[in-house]
């Protein structure tokens, strides 16, 4: 139970990262064992581990001075917050299950679409060596702060294609800063830019283990000693591939059996004029049609 916390604050536990709202009181339901806390705004992020066991509550206030969370031992406020919790809990049971009925319908029904995603990550040929070199001089930081920056992630988009990236912003500088047209480019390059910063460990994985040793394109990513292998998936797959995206080239797909390629750049396939037809109107037919579970 986290109080006082601001609204807006970047709060997640282990991969998971999202901004507060007025009604944010922390978080539950988290599976036993240890977990990653990261807390903080975009250019200040706090992280702790903790151990997780079942019935805990742990209880935490925000502390305005320091901005960081402090770590509540009152055991007349525990027990006061760990009883208004258990009410909380009750009231919300029933709502609960309607919900957890509804996921079991959706689960029965499941299955992957990757959109953009790369998985043979020696397709990215020679660019290889400017993302290591990336890496290594973006490393210190990483490893002072506890993540990667987007920034980091947005610089290494910037060097696959300097040259269009520069012509860019050279139309830009030619648009009337009061048009629509001007507005439009801001609104995508906010959402563009926007991303939450990588954890650590994710960052190395992908810098060490894909982009590096092209662990999934080899077949040597593996979780839990299993292989991720697409191609073993028992539910139904499909994979979207644009032909003309220079951040992820078609080259660096997976390979899945119903693979549909778009004529349409990485941003372009989300955003662009002929995104509904050619990609979200081809996925929400694809997810319509998906089979009830065996």
């Amino acid at each position: 139970v986290c109080l006082d916390v601001p609204v807006g604050t970047h709060f997640g536990v282990d991969w998971v990262v999202h901004q507060v709202g007025p009604a944010f009181l922390g978080m539950k339901l988290l599976p036993p064992g240890l977990h990653l806390c990261v807390y903080g705004s975009e250019h200040h992020v706090v992280g702790f581990f903790f151990e997780a066991t079942p019935g805990q509550l742990a209880l935490a206030r925000w502390d305005a001075a320091a901005e960081v969370l402090v770590r509540v031992e009152d055991e007349d406020e525990l027990e006061r917050v760990s009883a208004a919790w258990r009410v909380a809990d009750a009231q919300t049971a029933a709502g609960l299950r309607a919900q957890l009925a509804s996921l079991d319908e959706w689960s029965k029904k499941a299955g992957l679409a990757t959109v953009a995603a790369p998985w043979r990550f020696d397709g990215y040929g020679e660019a290889r060596g400017g993302m290591r070199d990336l890496w290594q001089a973006a490393l210190p930081t990483a490893e002072a702060l506890g993540v990667l920056p987007m920034e980091v992630l947005q610089a290494g988009f910037w060097r696959l294609d300097p040259a269009r990236t520069i012509a860019k912003y050279e139309a830009f500088g030619r648009v009337a800063p009061d048009s629509e047209a001007a507005r439009a480019f801001v609104r995508l390059e906010d959402w563009a830019n926007a991303g939450e910063p990588l954890p650590l460990a994710c960052a190395r994985d992908l810098f060490d283990r894909f982009i590096t040793a092209d662990a999934p394109g080899q077949g040597q990513w593996t979780i839990r000693g299993h292989s991720v292998v697409p191609e073993a998936l028992a539910c139904p797959t499909v994979e979207f591939v644009s032909t003309t995206d220079r951040i992820v080239p078609a080259a660096t797909a997976a390979g899945i059996a119903d693979h549909r390629e778009l004529a349409l750049g990485h941003v372009g396939m989300i955003v662009g004029g002929r995104a509904r037809a050619s990609l979200w109107q081809p996925l929400a037919d694809w997810i319509a049609a998906l089979p009830a579970a065996r």
